[in-house]
């Protein structure tokens, strides 16, 4: 694992995420759930471009399991999208988007019990101090 990639490449994500949510929260008060429509377009249309530039859009690949764990990620990611948009509609942004950040806590949760990987204490320290943190903003 390439550290400087991983950190690059993870400030990348919290700024573009940064910019999503925020969007999401000025487009939600302006348009309700339709800028969900509007969210949902360009992803698609994002990542059809992107697999199709790098080659790997077709053939499709006929594993079973990988489709339906596939699935299951767009279908909890869409929930989660229809809930967070409402919530951005109703309530303060600096509250919400704060809040729904520690999802990646429970997906670490998920990895270690279910995918049996492994956390160093301070790793587990930090996912606790992270929670911690969404409480007391949330307070």
């Amino acid at each position: 694992m390439r550290s400087s990639e991983v950190l690059f490449l993870g400030l990348a994500v919290m700024v573009t995420w940064g910019v999503w949510s925020s969007a999401g929260k000025i487009a939600s008060s302006r348009i309700g759930m339709q800028a969900l429509f509007w969210y949902t377009l360009t992803t698609v249309a994002t990542i059809i471009g992107y697999l199709a530039a790098a080659g790997q859009l077709w053939p499709l690949k006929p594993d079973t399991r990988g489709i339906i764990f596939g699935l299951l990620a767009g279908l909890t990611g869409a929930g989660g999208a229809l809930i967070f948009y409402y919530l951005l509609k109703k309530y303060p942004g600096s509250i919400i988007i704060p809040l729904t950040s520690v999802y990646p806590a429970f997906s670490v949760l998920i990895m270690v019990f279910f995918l049996k990987e492994r956390l160093t204490h301070l790793q587990g320290v930090g996912i606790i101090l992270a929670i911690a943190g969404v409480i007391l903003l949330g307070i």
